[in-house]
């Protein structure tokens, strides 16, 4: 992520130019009133370089209760529409095209897909 001066994380990509045959994601969850949501994604290519990475943001009806940013260093700025988070279903959708074919590497990934 790029950070501007008043700490807030900016998007990256994505950039479908450097996609490598393997790929590693990383997710961060939040917690909300439906459950555990995502609240952060970053994937990478073989070489280190950041392909994707973005903060998603939900419907105001969704009721975020704990970003948990001790843990995932999500603070509630990052998921504001306002300072370039994402919605949900789009996030979605860029993940759906950028794994897509590709070896997919992560660690306790079985709950990052």
């Amino acid at each position: 992520m790029n950070t501007i001066s008043n700490e807030i994380n900016m998007p990256v990509g994505p950039h479908r130019n450097i996609l490598t045959e393997k790929i590693a994601i990383d997710c961060e969850m939040m917690r909300s009133s439906i459950g555990q949501l995502l609240g952060r994604v970053s994937v990478v290519n073989y070489n280190g370089e950041t392909i994707f990475d973005t903060f998603v943001c939900y419907p105001e009806s969704i009721n975020i209760t704990n970003t948990d940013k001790e843990f995932s260093g999500i603070g509630r700025n990052d998921i504001d529409p306002q300072n370039g988070a994402q919605p949900f279903s789009e996030v979605q959708a860029t993940l759906v095209e950028l794994l897509c074919n590709r070896i997919v590497i992560g660690h306790d990934i079985e709950k990052d897909i």
